[in-house]
This record gives C-alpha cells, sequence and structure tokens, in this order.
C-alpha cells in the first residue's frame, strides 16, 4: 500500500472517534491482529501500519498503559470492562476515549484474542467510574461498570 500521502492534516484533536473495533492477541505484547477501517480512518492511520504492531502504538504521554493492560487481561479472563482511557492518533494529537475490552471468539466459541471498542464517549454519565488511592493512583483492578444517572 502506497503511504506516500501525508495524513498529518486530516485529523484533528476534537474529531469524534469510532465506536471501531480493534483485536489484539492474548500475549503480554498485545499485538493488533486486525483493526477496521472507519478507525484507522478516525486515527490517521492504514490498517496495514497497525496490524502487527503492539496496541502501544496508539498510546502516548497520557496513556494509561497500566489500566489498559489491566483491561485487556480481564477480558482475558471473560470479564468485560470499559473504561476511560487517552489514545492518539498518526498526528500525535491525544483523545480521550471510553475503551471496552472483552473476550474474541472464533467461530467455534475459542477465545482468540481481546475485542477492543473504541468511541469518543457521548456524555460524561457514560462514562465508568474508576476508583483512585492517593499513594499509588489508579487501580486497575478496581474497575467498575458504567455508571447511570
Amino acid at each position: 500500500m502506497d503511504h506516500s500521502r501525508s495524513l498529518r492534516s486530516e485529523i484533528g484533536p476534537k474529531r469524534t472517534i469510532g465506536p471501531g473495533t480493534v483485536h489484539v492477541s492474548l500475549d503480554e505484547g498485545y499485538i493488533v491482529c486486525n483493526i477496521d477501517n472507519n478507525l484507522c480512518d478516525n486515527l490517521g492511520y492504514f490498517s496495514d501500519q497497525v496490524q502487527g504492531q503492539s496496541i502501544r502504538i496508539l498510546a502516548g504521554p497520557r496513556t494509561n498503559w497500566s489500566l489498559l493492560t489491566a483491561a485487556i487481561r480481564r477480558a482475558n479472563n471473560s470479564i468485560e470492562v470499559p473504561v476511560n482511557i487517552v489514545l492518539y492518533d498518526f498526528a500525535g494529537n491525544s483523545h480521550s476515549l471510553v475503551m471496552t475490552c472483552s473476550p474474541y471468539l472464533n467461530e467455534n466459541g475459542i477465545q482468540q484474542g481481546c475485542n477492543v471498542v473504541l468511541e469518543t464517549p457521548t456524555f460524561p454519565a457514560m462514562l465508568p467510574r474508576v476508583h483512585t488511592n492517593k499513594k499509588v493512583g489508579i487501580q486497575p483492578e478496581k474497575i467498575e461498570p458504567y455508571q447511570s444517572i
């Protein structure tokens, strides 16, 4: 695929993302096995730039990597987990997103990875509440589901 054109001018920091789906591997590298084209377009990547890379390609300085990996690990244990996360597009713009992780099953019902859905929250009440501890910060293992008003 020709990547000679620059997508940097097409991406803006206030863009609405998703919902878009990324399938990542079960191993600690969390390798992107598949990413949908709409999500690639929203983030300014070509799919072949992301596939085969660690999901860390979407991380940046404000990404809570331990929270992201904890959500993926919990999904690998058949627990669906929505969390607030900051991820980055190709141009380096940050996006505050809701990331929902769930098991990715093949046609025989065998878990093949983790299904990660990313989307811009519609309003603050849809954000999951995350417990914090003043001494150690965010506790990834203490994630509550969406809260409603």
